[in-house]
């Protein structure tokens, strides 16, 4: 940990507060992606647990767009998601 002070200055400060409410509707955006979350208990009869999670590509795709360095989204552009197979566990 380290301690201290820190001077900052008015300017600097607004523009920090600004991204932090940038990432707030981030966080809260992504949290709104999620459809349902389940546990399942792990075959085997072991006690261990997995978790479900569900997440509408759609939602997602979009956002990843919005925050991509492009100008402009239109709803005739096409949107892929890549990769997705390799989230599932082997």
């Amino acid at each position: 940990m380290i301690e201290g002070t820190v001077q900052i200055s008015i300017k600097d400060f607004d523009k920090l507060r600004k991204e932090s409410k940038r990432l707030d509707l981030l966080i809260k955006s992504l949290r709104s992606c999620v459809a349902n979350v389940e546990d399942k208990e792990t075959e085997g009869g072991s006690d261990e647990w997995i978790q479900i999670i569900e997440i509408d590509a759609k939602k997602v795709a979009r956002l990843a767009a919005e925050y991509a360095d492009v100008e402009e989204i239109r709803d005739v552009d096409i949107i892929k998601l890549i990769n997705v197979e390799s989230l599932e566990p082997k």
